[in-house]
């Protein structure tokens, strides 16, 4: 079966083909949906402070957690399709060169500003999943948190990336301007 068929969820309902989820947005517009869990999750590492070890298991959480999709509503075809667009993966290697050179600081005004992209085609045609998306990417976000176990005082998750995983809440639901 090809990415352009249409097929049947496990409860049996109609699922629409990637193409066609697809279809539905500009070239500028799916880059910033593509964009959006490479960019929570970027912010997240950006102001956490593990140890590297702990940097390189938020880095691999990251990836495995964008592919976790679990259930998202109606946002379940969209996570679908972006989650195997083909460009994925380049883009995800793009975004980690452009951004190996910046600080932490930059880095995170650089994901926010992709993730207020990503919200702005939210608040456009995507608006039916705009709920179910913003949670698929906040799932990234909060996995990417969490995966940095070495930290020595019981949070699992820093207040700095508490902070910035309700950031990126707000700035998808576009409650935050630029």
């Amino acid at each position: 079966m090809t990415r352009t068929e249409s097929t049947t969820g496990a409860g049996g309902e109609a699922r629409v083909s990637d193409a066609d989820v697809r279809s539905r947005f500009t070239d500028d517009e799916w880059l910033a949906l593509v964009e959006a869990p490479s960019m929570a999750a970027m912010a997240v590492y950006a102001v956490g402070r593990p140890s590297l070890p702990g940097k390189l298991l938020e880095l691999l959480v990251g990836g495995a957690a964008a592919h976790h999709r679990g259930d998202h509503g109606a946002a379940d075809d969209l996570v679908r399709a972006v989650d195997r667009d083909e460009e994925s993966f380049h883009v995800q290697r793009d975004l980690s060169t452009k951004v190996s050179s910046f600080d932490h600081e930059t880095m995170t005004v650089v994901a926010i500003d992709g993730l207020r992209r990503a919200g702005a085609v939210l608040a456009g045609p995507g608006a039916p999943e705009a709920a179910g998306f913003t949670s698929w990417v906040l799932d990234v976000a909060r996995a990417v948190a969490e995966a940095a176990s070495d930290r020595h005082d019981t949070a699992k998750v820093s207040e700095a990336e508490k902070d910035v995983l309700e950031r990126i809440g707000r700035v998808l639901r576009g409650e935050e301007a630029a």
